[in-house]
């Protein structure tokens, strides 16, 4: 084979498109389980189930502040 041959044999375009189609396939997969990360089940929280944990945190903060808050109250009120 002549040196002619072989670049001519290296410049001939190969046809990718299946591993473009593989790409996009995996790539719709992804921006499938990032848009609702529970319906696949994977190890990452959804925006909204964070905003409720961070909603619940709160409550629970402002419950314990109040507890303290009665129990100073009442530890003034014996110490009277």
């Amino acid at each position: 084979m002549s040196s002619w041959d072989e670049l001519n044999k290296l410049s001939r375009k190969k046809d990718h498109s299946k591993e473009i189609f593989e790409i996009n396939k995996r790539l719709k997969s992804i921006t499938r389980v990032i848009q609702n990360p529970d319906e696949f089940n994977v190890n990452i929280s959804s925006r909204d189930k964070l905003v409720e944990l961070e909603e619940r945190i709160d409550k629970l903060e402002q419950s314990i502040q109040e507890l303290i808050e009665l129990t100073s109250l009442k530890v003034e009120n014996e110490d009277k």
